[in-house]
């Protein structure tokens, strides 16, 4: 590899792994940021292990490094953080601990490695979210200036059907992308968590089936 040569960023060597991501689905949150000045996306599964962090990864690094959109990735997975993984920046400090108090946000966020478009704000140091702590006024404010500065901000969240706060996060988002698992996830579920989206007034922008096999269909209609 040449000396100036940027390596590429984890979630881009893991890619062609990914099953999730149909170009159906790229196209309209593409389409969506496009007529909007600000986005606010949230990326949700139905449960645990359903591949929410990697699909919000790649996500912001398509609209940065493709579309050129200013994009932060944003962390509120305070119990399993795993988001910085995909984008080769530190897991702390993050959103925890900025609204905890105990760093700035300037000191939290980081620029992914040779991708100045895209900002990662990780989830941070590891601890149990705090009840209604996605609706406070620390976590608007912190979002508001976020906003200030970036066209686009991709949110990895906790299952929406297990996790209060997650449910919180729609308030403060335009849309949501949905992750199930392939042979895991309950039709069911899928159907409950898009009633949960819609039923907040947000907009379903899409859903994934992650993990799938070439015999299965990779999207929940």
């Amino acid at each position: 590899m040449a000396q100036n040569e940027v390596q590429p960023l984890p979630i881009e060597q893991a890619q062609s792994g990914l099953a999730g991501l149909e170009q159906s689905l790229w196209k309209s949150c593409a389409d969506y940021v496009r007529e909007r000045p600000t986005s606010r996306i949230l990326v949700t599964g139905t449960e645990r292990g359903c591949g929410t962090s990697v699909l919000a990864a790649s996500i912001a690094v398509n609209l940065a490094r493709h579309l050129r959109y200013p994009t932060v990735l944003l962390g509120t997975d305070f119990l399993r953080p795993s988001l910085a993984t995909y984008c080769g920046v530190p897991e702390d400090p993050g959103l925890s601990d900025v609204l905890g108090g105990s760093v700035k946000l300037s000191g939290a966020l980081h620029i992914a490695p040779g991708l100045p478009e895209l900002r990662v704000l990780p989830s941070g140091s590891k601890r149990s979210p705090l009840a209604g702590e996605f609706a406070g006024d620390a976590f608007k404010s912190t979002l508001a200036e976020l906003s200030n500065s970036a066209g686009v901000i991709l949110i990895d969240s906790p299952p929406i059907l297990t996790e209060a706060s997650t449910t919180a996060l729609l308030d403060s988002v335009d849309a949501v992308i949905l992750v199930a698992r392939a042979r895991v996830s309950l039709k069911a579920d899928a159907a409950e968590a898009r009633l949960r989206i819609e039923g907040a007034g947000v907009h379903f922008l899409g859903a994934v089936l992650n993990r799938f096999r070439p015999e299965f269909s990779r999207s929940i209609g």
